[in-house]
């Protein structure tokens, strides 16, 4: 069912803070029962699962996200063929790419010397990279209907999966790198009930002549913004591989306590802008650049104050969270790095709401060049800071990229679109 933008707001704000307990307690079991190496390897597989998951989605989750305002509800047939054409689309893509990686495992770990068990990590990850793509897709679909009640209800399922599978892992005592196995399992488990749903809110009309066109235009769509999408991914977590590559799974797996954090606040960044994303591309569409404006200042306001006292209250309360649930002193190295991340989030949250922005105008490329600036901006300084100062250094590298991503994602959207934001 469509859900109107408040509520859809307050669905997504509830599942991400299911999300955020779920995700921490995901970390605090493993970082307790497996200690900081194991998951160190977990998270550097989890990093590489996500940012290969987004070659093979091809960023036909913003395509289809796209597709589905252009056609609107009033026309089954087109949005039919929209979602169903994306999807084929998306299953061989993500086929191919999972099959890749696999074969690829011992180039894509040779990067990573510090950290000896990320193969057998990897190869039972990998086969999670098809359901994980298709997965994607479908979220989009359903993100485009703003169905957002539903949405957020998948969102949480997939993390209420993982944990599932983490008790089935530790009841039946597996060692440390088969942790990994739980995002594969999580991912098949969720692709059907999701599969079925977005079945259900748009049957499927007509048969491949019907799907041919869409298919080709969702190629077409995200042969220029999939790129954008693999480098978002890796802007938000090089840090984790950087850490991995440069240091050890330990050090990553402490930071990693840092960086959950960080990624919750910025999880409440992308639940708005999941909401506002269908009602940008509307705007977009129909040239109503006033009312965007109007949205980006009331974003600012409510948002900017809600991720300031986030922050301080993380902040503050790291160490007591440390002695009291992970229980190991280790962990509370992570404090260094967590203070740069925690200024970072009020300082960039509200125009990170609109990072999308030039792909919801149909500017994919320029989405590529902004998201690939970022990503040089956050590689160059991880890769000074973190020989210089370890995981404070590589705190301080992410703080410094994402508020420099915040600036260049109001200013070049005002330069190709004519769009402001803010001002």
């Amino acid at each position: 069912m469509r859900t109107d933008f408040l509520t859809g707001v307050v669905w997504n704000i509830a599942a991400l803070l299911f999300l955020a307990v779920l995700g921490v307690a995901l970390n605090i079991a493993i970082g307790r029962l497996y200690g900081p190496a194991d998951l160190g390897t977990f998270n550097i597989a989890f990093t590489l699962l996500i940012c290969i998951s987004q070659i093979a989605s091809f960023g036909l989750q913003l395509s289809v996200l796209h597709g589905i305002a252009k056609a609107g509800e009033n026309n089954p047939e087109q949005l039919a063929a929209v979602i169903y054409g994306g999807l084929a689309l998306c299953v061989v893509i993500a086929s191919l790419v999972t099959l890749l990686s696999i074969l690829g495992t011992d180039v894509l770990t040779h990067f990573f010397p510090g950290v000896p068990d990320l193969k057998t990590a990897w190869l039972i990850a990998a086969p999670g990279l098809l359901p994980f793509a298709a997965n994607k897709y479908l979220l989009g679909a359903v993100n485009g209907l703003q169905h957002m009640r539903a949405f957020a209800v998948f969102q949480a399922a997939r993390f209420v999966l993982i944990l599932i599978a983490l008790g089935i892992m530790v009841a039946i005592g597996a060692p440390g790198p088969w942790l990994a196995g739980i995002l594969s399992a999580a991912e098949f488990a969720l692709c059907i009930p999701l599969g079925l749903y977005v079945l259900r809110a748009v049957p499927c009309r007509g048969g491949l002549a019907q799907l041919a066109p869409a298919a080709k235009r969702h190629a077409s769509f995200g042969l220029r913004v999939f790129a954008a999408g693999l480098l978002t991914e890796l802007n938000k977590r090089v840090d984790v591989l950087l850490v991995g590559a440069l240091m050890n799974a330990r050090a990553a797996g402490i930071y990693t306590v840092a960086a959950l954090l960080f990624e919750a606040g910025i999880q409440v960044i992308f639940v708005i802008r999941n909401n506002l994303n269908p009602r940008l591309a509307r705007n977009i569409e129909g040239g109503r650049v006033d009312e965007i404006l109007r949205m980006s200042r009331l974003t600012f306001i409510a948002l900017t104050p809600l991720l300031a006292l986030g922050a301080i209250v993380a902040y503050f309360g790291f160490p007591i969270a440390v002695r009291l649930i992970l229980d190991n002193p280790e962990f509370l190295l992570a404090r260094e790095p967590l203070l740069w991340l925690m200024l970072a989030l009020p300082a960039a949250g509200a125009a990170l709401c609109f990072s999308l922005i030039l792909s919801l105008g149909g500017y994919p490329t320029w989405q590529t060049i902004l998201t690939l600036l970022i990503l040089g901006v956050t590689c160059a300084f991880n890769a000074v800071l973190i020989p210089l100062y370890g995981i404070a250094g590589a705190g301080l590298a992410m703080a410094i990229s994402t508020i420099i991503a915040a600036i260049l994602s109001v200013v070049i959207p005002r330069y190709v679109m004519g769009i402001r934001l803010f001002v």
